[in-house]
């Protein structure tokens, strides 16, 4: 409490808004609207802390009100006269609006639910008296968008407050955070990052980045820039999580890494640790001449892939972070885009069938030593371009097909993961555009909504209850508001606990302080008394689910208009129906909706793994293009729900970095096997085929299960064929991909590979992933 009353912020933000529905009030009033108390509980809907959410909920309360109107019209005078019909009409609306809601996690989704329960909202106050419906609809939609336009209004002339500053805070806590579990990676210390927060954070950016375009004008511009960063944070988890695990395999043996290795892991570290000025362009370049003095050739050697392998990542963690650090700076000084090193680049070629059979006939040959810069950014279709070059991408693409005869078609990361043409250079970075999306848990929890609507119905009109209507819209708003929950009833509880206490304040404002009350400015007084606490308590998240059923509740049942005409009958019948209302929806969400953070999380594990499947059985470019953000936004979506889950739970084993570099080996080899040798790529195919299988098993398990000894003996076999397969791209692809794939997929065994070099010596176990 004491907090809440030195909240600056939080009483600044009652004031605007309680001016906000004072002024809708009022002009309610004086149009002669018929419901006036509607603009003003509209005002209280729509209003955030930050300009960007109150603009984007405006826009979309709009919209949605606007579908709500066109399905009113269209359900209510076709179906008035058959009640069941009717309700099983707008339970079928809400599910269907719902389920679009839940599908779309940005704003719009608020168009959709906004037009699912406002139609209860208008329609079912409206059953007593069908034939002036029209009349109703339009009234409802004047007083939601006059609650709009004044809460838009308020939030943008008086003292508006931007989304930029605090998620630009949040941006730099990020930022710690990756660097500091980057240098426990390069310390080769113990890991104590939240690794799991860090991915999570990053989807609630993806929401706050959505509202940055509807923010303030002069701060809207940002949202490209952020796209990037955000972009490049995604990338950096993998990264880091490739590098702990090749550092680790060093460990697990017993090996030391080379004094020079050793110095060079320091060095990156004490660069990352500089903060903003680790953008220095000269130490960068110093320390990837050292990185690029260290390569070793890609052969048969294990140790020397495990090599390429590390500094490959360094490479690209050196890239990632350096532009990561530059958007920040542009961000925080409001300044353009900067250059890129992690920009779309060219798109692999395909190898061809004359290739492959060209390979074929040199199967036998003697292996030949080659150097490698595939990377995890060009698995994503990324690549690096030195920072200092000022000739634009199509030049230096023309000047390379003058020289060569051959043109690479550049290709945006937004082609590859969402199958959109490339648009410009400030085109929003698409890992935010290719989501996991859950379609089974969206319709259960879309139709769990309207049959707790539908059942209330049949209750209502099974007892003839007239004042019912207003318990029908409570239903309906208390199952949607709620549904992206696991387990929406506690919220739904709480809920109904403080409708019950505005239903008592109500009471008392009603018969007790109204009769005194006689002019307006008098009106004002005595409703700041309660709306700007209120108010306050609606400025922190913690306290919102308090503050939003006082407030909404409150205004409803004041039902405030130009005259005094409290009725102590029709006050206590609309209460009780609202009561009733949301604990009929409490109740049934209890029994057949709620179902728990563990549950969701195996649901959204076994779905990983099932996309881990789909992406070995291959299913063309789509699955490549998709996979990385999609397995990146899972994870985000997991790591709070494996939060809550409880100790000792087998889903503790679970290690989704991990499976999103099998992913990637598992991509890499679907690429690198069209450029190998007939009997190679069979081999390989062989291989991918067994890991959908495994994926599968586990699936149907619904539990984590130790991979099968057949696929790693195949995976020891296919090291050693293709290791004897001449030295190129796709050779040296595959031989990092089976690597990695090898220890990705039985990162828990110690076991080594057998020795595909036939060397006495033992070998440094490799890396639990790519």
């Amino acid at each position: 409490m004491k907090a809440l009353l030195r909240d600056r912020q939080a009483w600044l933000f009652s004031a605007k808004t309680f001016a906000a529905s004072i002024a809708a009030l009022y002009v309610g009033l004086a149009g002669n609207l018929s419901r006036p108390y509607w603009a003003m509980a509209t005002v209280y809907i729509v209003s955030q802390p930050l300009l960007g959410p109150t603009r984007a909920k405006g826009v979309y309360r709009v919209l949605g009100t606007l579908l709500a109107v066109a399905a009113t019209l269209v359900m209510l005078p076709n179906l008035v006269e058959t009640p069941l019909l009717l309700s099983a009409a707008m339970a079928l609306w809400l599910s269907a609006c719902l389920f679009l809601a839940l599908l779309n996690r940005g704003p719009r989704g608020y168009a959709f639910l906004l037009a699912g329960y406002t139609t209860a909202f208008i329609g079912f106050p409206a059953v007593t008296a069908p034939e002036g419906i029209f009349d109703t609809v339009v009234a409802r939609s004047e007083e939601i968008i006059l609650g709009t336009v004044m809460a838009v209004l308020f939030a943008s002339l008086v003292f508006p407050a931007s989304v930029r500053p605090m998620l630009t805070a949040r941006i730099g806590n990020w930022m710690q955070d990756a660097a500091a579990w980057c240098r426990q990676v390069l310390q080769r210390g113990p890991s104590q990052a939240p690794r799991n927060r860090l991915a999570a954070d990053l989807v609630q950016f993806e929401a706050l980045i959505a509202f940055v375009r509807h923010d303030d004008p002069r701060h809207a511009g940002a949202a490209p820039t952020l796209e990037h960063l955000r972009a490049r944070m995604l990338l950096l988890l993998p990264v880091l999580s490739s590098i702990a695990d090749r550092l680790d395999a060093v460990q697990r043996d017993g090996s030391a890494l080379s004094p020079d290795i050793a110095a060079l892991l320091d060095d990156v570290a004490a660069w990352v640790d500089q903060g903003d000025q680790a953008r220095n362009e000269d130490d960068v370049a110093a320390l990837r001449a050292r990185i690029a003095a260290h390569h070793p050739v890609v052969d048969q050697d294990i140790e020397h892939l495990l090599l390429a392998s590390l500094l490959l990542r360094l490479e690209e963690l050196l890239d990632l972070w350096q532009d990561c650090r530059a958007l920040e700076q542009a961000l925080v000084q409001g300044t353009a885009t900067p250059v890129l090193r992690a920009l779309p680049g060219a798109a692999r070629h395909p190898a061809t069938a004359e290739s492959s059979n060209r390979a074929d006939t040199v199967q036998s040959d003697p292996p030949v030593r080659s150097r490698t810069r595939s990377s995890l950014l060009q698995i994503l279709g990324w690549s690096r371009r030195d920072a200092a070059t000022a000739v634009p991408p199509e030049q230096a693409e023309a000047a390379l097909l003058g020289h060569t005869g051959q043109l690479r078609q550049r290709s945006s990361l937004l082609q590859r993961l969402t199958g959109s043409p490339r648009n410009t250079a400030d085109a929003p970075a698409p890992a935010s555009n290719a989501r996991h999306i859950d379609f089974g848990m969206a319709a259960f929890s879309a139709l769990s909504a309207g049959f707790a609507l539908m059942a209330y119905c049949v209750l209502w009109t099974g007892i003839g209850w007239e004042g019912g209507g207003n318990g029908a819209m409570m239903a309906a708003v208390t199952a949607a508001f709620f549904a992206a929950q696991d387990d929406p009833a506690p919220s739904m509880l709480t809920f109904l606990t403080w409708a019950v206490v505005a239903s008592v304040v109500a009471g008392i404002y009603l018969f007790g302080i109204f009769p005194a009350i006689h002019d307006f400015p008098m009106l004002v007084l005595v409703l700041a008394a309660v709306f700007l606490p209120i108010g306050a308590l609606l400025h922190r998240p913690k306290s919102m689910l308090i503050a939003l059923p006082l407030v909404v509740n409150l205004t409803a049942l004041l039902s405030l208009q130009n005259t005094y005409n409290a009725n102590i009958q029709s006050f206590v019948n609309a209460a009780v129906a609202m009561v009733l209302g949301i604990g009929f929806a409490v109740v049934l969400t209890r029994l057949f909706r709620s179902v728990g953070a563990e549950w969701s999380a195996r649901r959204l594990v076994r779905q990983g793994w099932r996309t881990l499947a789909e992406a070995a059985e291959g299913h063309g470019a789509q699955d490549r293009q998709q996979f990385a953000s999609r397995m990146l936004d899972l994870l985000g979506l997991l790591a709070p729900r494996l939060a809550l889950t409880p100790e000792g739970s087998d889903l503790a084993s679970v290690d989704m970095l991990n499976e999103v570099r099998v992913g990637l080996n598992i991509l890499q080899l679907r690429s690198a096997r069209h450029g190998l040798p007939q009997l190679s790529r069979e081999a390989v195919d062989a291989i991918l085929a067994e890991v959908a299988a495994h994926y599968r098993q586990q699936v149907a398990h619904k539990r984590p299960l130790p991979g099968p000894d057949a696929l790693r003996d195949r995976l020891d076999a296919s090291l050693t064929r293709v290791g004897k397969v001449p030295a190129g791209t796709h050779r040296d692809e595959a031989l990092l991909g089976l690597i990695g794939l090898r220890y990705s997929v039985f990162a828990k065994t110690v076991q080594q590979p057998k020795d595909i070099t036939q060397k006495p010596s033992a070998l440094a176990p490799l890396p639990s992933g790519r």
